[in-house]
């Protein structure tokens, strides 16, 4: 065991080493002399106290001794170490540090602790995943609840006063503040300031005497804000009085670290709360919910900062929503769709960046105006492109770029996440314009020799500038969602990325393709689009940052469903060199239309297929892809009744005459589709297909 010293954090936030251990006797006070004990080494100061390893001679074992320094002695300091002894003898834990004796006859007097062999918590807080992180916090918690039971308060609850042994367990140590909950009137625990100030809770400086339980799960909450985020809790300016002190403000976790659960985050800030009333009730409250997120359970911490957003009301909605699906209320894509509106209340940016979510004029006149400035840059390049000189054009579109991109640096340092992301799309939206009129002055890349391809004519940017900005853009856009999980960078990537995708695609052919009307041929080259976008989507897909993907599967389901209507009406021309039948012969009768015949086919295949696509989808574990399944089942009625209603039509195969009139076969295929329709809707409930198979 060691003990760790004041002041662990350093003033710029950061988390210094754990102080180095060294051998006794070359530290500024002299080994204590115990009887039945042999020092080994001194371990670290605190603020009054030294701690020793030693080991025990008697019974063979290792211990810690604490003892009290000698400018410090008097009869006080020897009280309060008797205090510690008393509290800490109290508790039977196997997460808290035991206390053995206290041997007050020798000098300087001292207490025999448990000895544990670990380091700090926060000094292996960058190796642990969120999942151990929380096993870890729940043992705390659990230790910190057993000894609010036995009626002991920590009051000095950090990360350094948590030690992590060899196999892992946290162990609590270090109760030389704490006092009894039923004893406010005890030594230590009058008006005095006591306490590590950075993760002391607001009523330990405004009425250090009324401080009880709260304190310490407001301190644990702070002990799981640096582990979330890898940072110390915020600290005022150094001159801070108390009042500064008490009321400052907890960040948000996702703030500092997006990929943090949001389950945790709202255990994080529920324990975090300035008032004692609005944190939990008890310790074992938060262990409770450290538990329900560990087994993957809905956890009930409602932040304050959460409610001024949303009334309980919603959050009760969609804790209710899977009881209600349970007791077959609702259906399980009805329960999908309501989640999803709920969840669009509580995506990460809209928690905490309230701005986004209601139409503020600050808010609208700032995504106007950005909007306004990328439309004038865009303009500007084409109307007064031949009146300006090449400076002039590098100039007037640079600057605007860095100085928006700049200032959203700025802004994210600041927290100004709302105004941040706004300044962030806009700055991204002006690097390809600002690319592309810098390599153009520049000549890199230029017009080919043969430029009749090109999008631009000679005088413009080449299709080589446009694709290696865009991919140049691209890969920035990554780095920024990788930076800031945001839905709106998500949607940012998927555009710029498609417009990288189109300007390789002109390298190739792309314009001579769509000049000679080959639209098979440019669906085809884009295939791989809802391919790569899908497998992206389904990446992305995960719980804590699920709103990524909403993008990329609106891309996959998107151009997918374009690729195969493309396709179906173009490839048996463009391809097969199919054609229209000519005027029906007086002597045989209509003729058979092959070029209408194989694009209703094609069609028809391509409703079959998005039904299987939509099948698996339904069939997923994940909401986002049950609800693109639903939306593809809503392409298969049409896509399957309205091409055999055009090929019942076409004199393919004759059942005979009905009067004048023949009767084709495939005149049967709409009413046997709209029977296939009402039984596929009922096995398996979905609307859309029983009204659509009714309607038709």
């Amino acid at each position: 065991m060691c003990l760790p010293q004041d002041g662990a954090t350093g003033p710029t936030g950061e988390i210094r080493p754990f102080p180095t251990l060294h051998l006794s006797g070359d530290g500024a006070c002299p080994s204590p002399r115990i009887e039945g004990y042999e020092i080994i080494r001194e371990l670290g100061h605190g603020g009054m106290g030294v701690v020793y390893q030693a080991r025990d001679t008697r019974l063979e074992r290792m211990v810690a001794v604490k003892t009290i320094l000698g400018e410090f002695q008097s009869r006080e300091r020897l009280e309060l170490l008797r205090r510690e002894a008393r509290l800490a003898a109290r508790l039977r834990h196997p997460n808290i540090v035991a206390v053995h004796a206290l041997i007050d006859s020798v000098d300087p007097p001292c207490i025999i602790m448990e000895w544990v062999d670990g380091v700090p918590l926060d000094a292996i807080a960058r190796r642990l995943s969120f999942h151990d992180m929380a096993r870890l916090m729940l043992k705390v918690a659990r230790a910190v609840a057993y000894a609010h039971e036995m009626g002991v308060i920590h009051r000095d609850l950090k990360p350094g006063n948590i030690l992590v042994d060899r196999t892992g367990e946290p162990r609590l140590l270090d109760f030389g503040l704490a006092r009894g909950v039923l004893r406010p009137e005890e030594l230590s625990s009058g008006a005095a300031l006591k306490g590590t100030p950075l993760y002391m809770a607001p009523e330990q400086f405004a009425a250090p005497s009324k401080v009880g339980p709260a304190a310490d799960i407001y301190a644990l909450g702070l002990v799981l804000y640096v582990l979330l985020t890898g940072s110390a809790p915020p600290n005022p300016r150094p001159a801070a009085g108390a009042t500064e002190w008490a009321n400052r403000e907890i960040p948000p976790p996702r703030e500092l670290n997006s990929e943090v659960p949001e389950p945790l985050q709202r255990i994080c800030l529920k324990a975090c709360e300035l008032r004692p009333q609005d944190r939990y009730a008890r310790a074992a409250d938060m262990a409770d919910d450290l538990q329900r997120y560990l087994d993957g359970r809905e956890v009930r911490a409602r932040p304050m900062r959460y409610t001024r957003l949303l009334s309980e009301r919603v959050r009760a909605h969609v804790d209710a929503l899977a009881q209600w699906e349970g007791d077959n209320l609702i259906t399980r894509r009805e329960a999908d769709s309501l989640v999803d509106r709920y969840m669009k209340l509580l995506r990460a940016e809209s928690l905490w960046v309230p701005g986004a979510r209601r139409l503020r004029p600050g808010a609208v006149i700032l995504q106007a105006g950005g909007w306004l400035v990328v439309l004038s840059a865009v303009l500007w390049v084409f109307f007064y492109w031949t009146k300006i000189g090449s400076a002039q054009r590098v100039l007037w579109i640079g600057l605007p770029t860095v100085i928006i991109n700049a200032a959203a640096a700025i802004l994210w340092r600041r927290f100004s996440q709302l105004v941040a992301l706004i300044f962030t799309v806009v700055g991204t939206l002006l690097i390809p314009l600002f690319g592309l009129v810098l390599l153009h002055e520049l000549g890199v890349l230029s017009t080919r020799a043969d430029y009749r391809y090109e999008l631009f004519g000679p005088d413009y940017f080449s299709n080589r500038q446009l694709a290696a900005v865009f991919w140049l853009t691209a890969a920035y856009a990554i780095w920024l969602l990788w930076r800031k999980r945001f839905a709106l960078l998500a949607a940012l990537l998927a555009a710029i990325w498609l417009v990288a995708i189109a300007s390789t695609l002109l390298l190739f052919g792309l314009k001579e393709w769509l000049t000679d009307d080959l639209y098979a041929t440019t669906a085809a080259a884009f295939s791989p689009v809802p391919v790569v976008a899908y497998l992206v989507a389904r990446r992305l897909d995960r719980p804590a940052h699920d709103q990524l993907a909403v993008p990329f599967y609106a891309v996959a389901g998107v151009s997918f469903l374009i690729i195969l209507g493309v396709l179906a009406y173009d490839a048996p021309d463009t391809w097969f060199g199919l054609t229209a039948s000519v005027a029906p012969d007086p002597d045989t009768g209509p003729q058979i239309n092959p070029l209408n015949i194989a694009r209703e086919l094609s069609f028809l295949v391509c409703g079959l297929a998005c039904f299987l696509l939509a099948l698996v989808h339904d069939r997923s574990g994940t909401r986002l892809r049950r609800l693109w399944g639903a939306l593809y089942f809503r392409v298969v009625p049409p896509s399957c009744v309205i091409p055999l209603d055009y090929l019942g039509k076409e004199p393919l195969w004759s059942l005979g005459t009905v009067g004048r009139e023949p009767l084709q076969v495939l005149e049967f295929g709409v009413p046997v589709a709209c029977v296939l329709l009402l039984a596929a809707g009922t096995r398996l409930q979905l609307r859309w297909f029983a009204h659509y198979g009714l309607l038709t």
